[in-house]
């Protein structure tokens, strides 16, 4: 578990936090490239996450990531587990 995470669960009741995750993919820009160190087209892993709390936004992040950098793993529990 995250810092974030650990402190949401404090504030909030753990089971109404919520949040969503898209993972697209875009084509690096010329700021893009300059700051991942790519040139610029090199297709990118383009991140957008809003957690949310009582059916309220409380964090929306945008990361990108190089593609040939990057492995994403998913894991899915169910409440009980």
């Amino acid at each position: 578990m995250s810092e974030v995470e650990r402190i949401l669960n404090e504030w909030y009741e753990r089971e109404s936090i919520r949040t969503e995750v898209t993972i697209d993919t875009s084509v690096a820009d010329s700021e893009e490239a300059r700051l991942l160190g790519v040139s610029r087209g090199t297709l990118l892993f383009d991140t957008h996450w809003i957690s949310h709390a009582h059916e309220r936004p409380i964090e929306v992040c945008r990361v990108i990531y190089r593609t040939d950098m990057t492995r994403f793993k998913v894991e899915a529990k169910s409440r009980d587990s």
